[in-house]
């Protein structure tokens, strides 16, 4: 197969970004990705030419993989395969890749280890246990079949679709020039589930077919609706916002950005006042890091009135060399918190760590969302335009559960963990409250 150029993130190698487990992942979107890696799959789609003389798999594998490099990184995706083993075996079925927040990297990988065999086609079996890998993640749900042949295995297709339905799982159908009878099956499966069939028998008709999919995929990756955004382009705080415990000094609100000055005692601590967040919600941040101390604290969270409980994300700036990501729950009983280094400086001195930050950060993104009694909390930095790279993957913590959450203020603080050295700045880029549906 022909390789494509992989992304390569200047701090890739820096990032700790750990295996996350299905059961501990949630996003608003979820797409499991269905291939069939069985011999059929070796051979030439019926429409193709000398300059486009691929394989299916090969031109399957090469169209999907610039697909998802455009892909929202916000939702969970993963990757199933079967007839990969020889002898018909039928249950030769394989997850390769589990749910987890988008990894453009890890899945080019894996896609490009895939060579046909001469295995079976258990569609049934494979649909199943799709689902059952699905049903262990929250937010919508969708499976993305690829397909060169009807199921062989003598599943009940429409049994197994059935019960997909009643889940709430859609299922989106490529039938990879595939004949009549073959399609017949293969686009019922999509009807029966509430999906979309399409026909390819050539790699113009994928491409089109996967940008149709891709649509779709985007449209289902936003289902919350932003009841609150501010891009600080007024040189004052909006209404929503009451600042506790104020120092006009510290505080500036100019051309986009909002600059808190760090202080040993938290200053201009930011409520923010979104009424309609009452249940399900996502808290976003994104702030820039370029003018620091090395010394400061950045926090987003909920809290009751009183601060007695509170859920938050938080940012270290360690002047060891390292950024950290915290999620901390605290109520008047206990305290727990869990971490994650987000990125190494490579450096001890201070200016080292800043001149680090100036060449490679452009800003970091952080996200608190509460899905029930769930929390989960996660950051991404958003790399230098001089670096001419994406974002790097979304780095998300475990689950933080409370039987009895917070659910009254917003607010967003800044301070100093130590007073010697000159205090740094924490530039608030925009903040936006989404509702979850």
């Amino acid at each position: 197969m022909k390789k494509r150029l992989q992304i390569n993130v200047i701090i890739s190698a820096m990032l700790l970004v750990g295996t996350i487990c299905s059961n501990q992942v949630w996003a608003s979107s979820n797409v499991l990705f269905i291939f069939d890696v069985s011999e059929r799959m070796s051979g030439k789609f019926s429409k193709h030419t000398k300059l486009n003389d691929l394989s299916k798999i090969e031109s399957t594998m090469e169209t999907f993989e610039s697909m998802v490099e455009t892909l929202p990184k916000d939702i969970n995706t993963g990757i199933e395969i079967y007839g990969h083993q020889g002898d018909r075996d039928c249950s030769a079925i394989e997850i390769i890749h589990p749910l987890a927040p988008l990894n453009i990297e890890a899945i080019v990988e894996k896609l490009q280890m895939l060579e046909p065999d001469q295995g079976a086609t258990p569609i049934a079996k494979a649909l199943e246990q799709g689902g059952e890998a699905l049903n262990r993640v929250k937010g919508n749900k969708t499976i993305i079949l690829f397909s060169n042949a009807q199921d062989t295995c003598g599943g009940d297709v429409n049994e197994v679709v059935s019960l997909l339905k009643e889940q709430g799982i859609i299922v989106n159908v490529l039938g990879i020039d595939v004949n009549e009878d073959e399609a017949i099956e293969l686009s019922s499966i999509a009807e029966g589930s509430g999906g979309e069939y399409y026909f390819t028998s050539s790699i113009e008709e994928l491409e089109k077919s996967l940008e149709s999919i891709k649509e779709k995929i985007e449209e289902k990756a936003h289902k919350g609706k932003v009841v609150f955004r501010d891009d600080f382009i007024e040189k004052s705080l909006s209404s929503q916002w009451t600042v506790i415990n104020p120092d006009t000094n510290l505080l500036k609100v100019d051309k986009g950005t909002t600059t808190i000055t760090s202080a040993k005692k938290p200053k201009n601590i930011l409520h923010l006042d979104v009424p309609e967040a009452k249940d399900d919600w996502i808290f976003t941040a994104n702030i820039n890091v370029i003018s620091q101390s090395m010394q400061e604290v950045f926090e987003l969270g909920i809290s009751d009135k009183n601060q007695a409980q509170k859920v938050l994300a938080q940012l270290n700036m360690n002047i060891n060399g390292n950024l950290v990501l915290k999620g901390i729950k605290n109520t008047k009983k206990s305290t727990s918190h869990f971490q994650k280094k987000l990125i190494s400086y490579q450096s001890k001195t201070i200016k080292g760590q800043l001149d680090f930050l100036k060449k490679h950060i452009q800003s970091i993104t952080v996200k608190l969302e509460k899905v029930g009694n769930e929390f989960v909390i996660s950051a991404r930095l958003e790399q230098s335009n001089n670096d001419n790279n994406p974002p790097s993957n979304w780095v998300v913590l475990q689950k933080i559960k409370s039987a009895q959450f917070p659910n009254d203020t917003f607010f967003i603080k800044t301070y100093r963990k130590d007073t010697k050295g000159s205090s740094g700045e924490i530039n608030l880029k925009w903040v936006e409250v989404e509702t979850l549906e």
